[in-house]
Formats: structure tokens, sequence, C-alpha cells
């Protein structure tokens, strides 16, 4: 698997245990692809189920961009991204762990479900902090955030 620098970055971070690691820079700069790069090594990998869970201000953002993108990690890693895909409920089972994504619209979606860890897609089209708040503090591990 070809990685970059933005990745390299991000799993120093993940090492060295940041509760919270921010990624900030422009359109086509590769966070998102090498978030989810590092997103999907730790759950194919983890001894342990994990769920991660991928958010941004709406689904359909998802599905037509970090969920494409995570589909071609998964080809790029050897595997058929549809056998381990369930579209419906836009969720990916790598091994034992889950990575989900759902849109956060609004502040009744986020009441509840826990995950090991976090990734805000675009966190700057999210206007409400008190959602992102409610995420934070129902994630045990890691959150990751980008925006531009």
């Amino acid at each position: 698997m070809q990685t970059s620098n933005v990745f390299e970055k991000n799993l120093i971070a993940y090492q060295n245990k940041h509760r919270i690691i921010i990624n900030k820079g422009g359109t086509r700069s590769g966070k998102t692809y090498s978030i989810l790069q590092l997103l999907f090594i730790i759950a194919y990998y983890s001894k342990k189920p994990l769920i991660i869970s991928v958010v941004s201000y709406a689904l359909p953002h998802l599905r037509l961009g970090a969920m494409r993108e995570l589909d071609r990690i998964i080809t790029d890693f050897g595997l058929i991204p549809d056998k381990i895909k369930n579209i419906s409920n836009s969720y990916y089972k790598v091994n034992e762990s889950i990575i989900e994504f759902f849109g956060v619209d609004n502040l009744g979606k986020v009441h509840g479900p826990e995950r090991d860890i976090l990734y805000v897609n675009e966190g700057n089209y999210i206007k409400v902090f008190d959602i992102v708040r409610q995420l934070m503090v129902r994630t045990r591990k890691t959150i990751f955030i980008d925006y531009n």
C-alpha cells in the first residue's frame, strides 16, 4: 500500500496515543484518503473488534466521497469492497471491526452510540458544536478531524 506524508504524520500521532488529531489542508490535499487508509489498517490488524465512526454533515456527502475513497483503498489492498460492505446500512466489516458512516445533520443522531475511534470528515461544515461535542464524549480512544 502506497502511503503519503499525511498518512505518516497521522500514524505517528495515533501511535503516540494523541486523543485528538486534527488535519487542516486545502481541497485534494490527501487528508480524507490518508486518514481512511490509516483507519482501514487499524481495523484490519486490530486484535480486538473496534467500532470506527466516520461522520460528516450528511450521509450523501460521505457516500460520494469517503466511502468511494475507502472502496479504492480496499481494492488497492487486494480485497473486494462489496464482500465487506453493507451499503444499505453504510458500514464495512473489516475482520471483526466495523467502519460505519453516518451524517450528523441533527443532534438526535449522535446521542447514545459509542465508538472506539471517531473521524469527523469536513468538520468545518458541521455548524452545531454540540453535535461534535456529543460525538467526542462518546468516543473511547482517538478522534480524527479534518477541515479546509
